[in-house]
């Protein structure tokens, strides 16, 4: 290791910026006359004169310092940006769907359903009751009780369905 380093290369040697170097320099870091810095005598003022969260926030090298927090939250942030641009796409690609018109369409569906239940009742007493000897309206009360019966077990029962399409 050379005797004494340029500032730039001794902020290379310490992990601090050449600007940081600078100032450092104006607070009282020991330099040579040439403007070059004894490594050992710098390290010595850096490890006496600043304070170690400082310096290690300074670096990066610190989780809880104040450019660890930054870091985190400029991460975070780019990450929310990345999950709206791939939404945005997926809206462009048609890949998306509305979840209000989605919603529309399954009570619509539903409602569809119900009736088609409902009807079927009325038109499958006539058949049942003749079939079995019956009373034609005694068959579709019973029928009909039995499919409404089923209809509210069938609407108290929640649709399952995950955010990856699976059930």
């Amino acid at each position: 290791m050379p005797s004494t380093l340029t500032q730039i290369a001794f902020a290379k040697e310490v992990g601090l910026s050449r600007g940081r170097i600078s100032q450092l320099v104006a607070e009282g870091l020991p330099v040579e006359r040439d403007g070059k810095i004894d490594p050992i005598k710098g390290k010595e003022w850096i490890a006496n004169n600043l304070d170690p969260k400082r310096r290690e926030a300074a670096t990066g090298n610190a989780p809880e310092g104040k450019l660890g927090m930054v870091a985190a939250m400029r991460a975070q942030k780019l990450q929310t940006e990345a999950k709206l641009v791939e939404l945005e796409l997926k809206q462009k690609e048609g890949k998306l769907l509305d979840r209000a018109e989605v919603e529309k369409a399954i009570f619509e569906r539903a409602r569809f359903e119900r009736d088609a239940w409902i009807g079927w009742a009325s038109r499958a007493a006539t058949e049942l009751a003749a079939a079995l000897i019956s009373n034609p309206q005694e068959t579709f009360i019973a029928l009909d009780k039995l499919v409404r019966l089923h209809l509210t077990e069938l609407a108290s029962t929640s649709i399952c369905i995950s955010s990856n399409g699976e059930e």
